[in-house]
């Protein structure tokens, strides 16, 4: 199990990037983060997107709107 450490763009901290979280990234399309755990929840919280029920209540609306 190999595993790459990537720098934060934002603190400058090092942090490690596992071939499980590289294949969910490259299957989803996403390329790999630029920032560590803490600052990508950081963000989340500021840009109130951190995940909550309202997730849920989308899920259920793009279901509705496609089933």
């Amino acid at each position: 199990m190999d595993a790459l450490y990537l720098t934060c763009v934002q603190c400058d901290d090092e942090f490690e990037f596992t071939e499980e979280e590289a294949e969910r990234y490259d299957n989803m399309g996403f390329d790999p983060p630029q920032r560590c755990p803490v600052c990508r929840r950081h963000k989340r919280k500021e840009a109130g997107t951190f995940p909550s029920h309202r997730h849920s209540q989308k899920k259920r609306d793009y279901q509705r709107k496609y089933a």
